[in-house]
């Protein structure tokens, strides 16, 4: 019997995992090709360019999700602001599926991943800072605040990771508190505030 195939929705997602797990210099090719389902020979057919390949068909995906669940949501004027945070802080958890899994970002921009996928790293950073810039706008805070508080807004996001990760063997209560209050509070409070106290900049 023929083993099934591996779609390219399962493929990227196993390629993801390893590479959020092991970091991109930390995932050998090994690693890749068991996480992957396929054989060596199918694996480098579907990424001639070999681990480079991956890394940026992984940084792609992700951001493209980015894009169409968090970015267009942020400044989709159609939906009101009050309605946008909620659905973006959701959104945002569900990515990092409540701060247990590691940022791919991050897993793509230590040592040799940062001089290769810098660029593309920066589009998707330099994206999600303007779109949350914009929402901040949206809220009543002035373009530089809004700017300000949107780096800010990045690394608390990323500091939450951390915590959430590197305290696992602690009291799930703690687990929750930490997602909850860094990674759902931190971020709505930025605006929310100013959405329930709106007043001119």
């Amino acid at each position: 019997m023929r083993p099934s195939k591996v779609t390219n929705e399962e493929l990227i997602k196993n390629l993801a995992t390893t590479i959020r797990q092991k970091g991109y210099d930390g995932a050998s090719l090994s690693d890749l090709e068991k996480s992957s389902g396929l054989k060596k020979a199918s694996l480098y057919h579907r990424f001639p360019e070999g681990k480079q390949g991956i890394g940026l068909a992984v940084l792609q995906d992700i951001g493209q999700t980015i894009s169409e669940r968090i970015l267009t949501i942020m400044i989709d004027k159609s939906i009101p602001t009050e309605e946008r945070l909620p659905i973006v802080i959701e959104r945002i958890r569900e990515l990092y599926d409540n701060g247990d899994l590691s940022c791919i970002i991050n897993a793509l921009s230590m040592q040799n991943g940062l001089d290769l996928f810098q660029n593309d790293l920066n589009t998707t950073l330099e994206n999600l800072i303007s779109n949350l810039t914009i929402l901040g706008v949206d809220c009543g805070y002035s373009e530089k605040e809004s700017n300000t508080k949107a780096i800010w807004a990045l690394n608390a996001i990323q500091g939450s990771l951390i915590l959430c990760r590197s305290m696992k063997n602690t009291k799930p209560s703690i687990r929750r508190f930490l997602k909850d209050l860094l990674l759902f509070a931190l971020l709505s409070n930025l605006f929310l505030i100013a959405c329930s106290n709106k007043t001119t900049p």
